[in-house]
């Protein structure tokens, strides 16, 4: 009997078209779109931890971003309401060094504030103006999360309702607009709306419970009207 001996890059090849295929069953179908979107929030769409790629740049914008949340929460603290800030009520108020903008706060990176309507929760994003720099967000969980575009569409009609409405509102008004906060929050999951100063660009957040049974926003998720699509938020803590 003749025993043919596999090389090693036979082997290899064999791995990635299994991996290939396993990958396309997990992208294209093997359940709801919204469970494969919180399979790759959960880290399950890296190929690398979460630092192994992260430039010098990188974490400037990781560190500016901390900084922010951390000087949101001092700001909301001395409010009676709790309401946080757009960056020029920080800067108005001494939280940040005068003549900040978005732009100045990290360096290749354009970071933009989103607040629902009553300012009860923030979201900040950094933006990157280079292509070889990822995007981060944080948010009023207070934890810095690296985003990735979503291979999925809307996760249920609710979402899609609600991007639609806003499309609508923007063609004819040119610009973005609060919906029924109420309503929103009565979807499944609950939703909500958090527009930049200008009203030029939204975030559309879901809100999960943590392990108190409180309502907290789900990072693992989020339409960025700025960005055109679904990020991704690998919510692995970030060291």
């Amino acid at each position: 009997m003749i025993r043919i001996k596999p090389r090693y890059t036979d082997i290899a090849i064999f791995c990635a078209l299994i991996g290939m295929i396993v990958l396309g069953h997990v992208t294209l179908g093997g359940g709801t779109a919204h469970a494969s979107l919180l399979m790759q929030g959960a880290g399950l769409s890296y190929s690398q931890p979460v630092n192994e790629r992260a430039t010098d740049l990188e974490y400037n914008a990781r560190e500016a971003l901390a900084s922010l949340g951390a000087a949101e929460y001092s700001y909301a603290t001395n409010r009676t309401a709790g309401q946080y800030a757009y960056l020029q009520d920080l800067v108005r108020s001494g939280y940040l060094q005068p003549n900040q903008t978005g732009r100045s706060l990290a360096a290749s990176y354009s970071i933009t504030f989103y607040l629902p309507s009553g300012h009860q929760g923030f979201t900040l994003v950094a933006e990157p103006l280079q292509t070889d720099l990822r995007p981060f967000m944080i948010s009023d969980n207070r934890q810095v999360v690296l985003l990735t575009p979503s291979v999925q569409g809307d996760p249920n009609q609710d979402w899609t309702s609600v991007r639609e409405t806003e499309n609508e509102i923007y063609w004819s008004s040119g610009l973005y607009e609060y919906l029924n906060g109420f309503k929103l929050l009565s979807y499944d999951p609950p939703l909500q709306l958090r527009l930049n100063r200008e009203g030029t660009s939204y975030v559309l957040i879901s809100f999960s419970k943590n392990r108190e049974g409180m309502y907290v926003p789900d990072d693992s998720l989020v339409y960025i009207a700025s960005f055109a699509g679904y990020m991704i938020g690998d919510t692995r803590q970030i060291e």
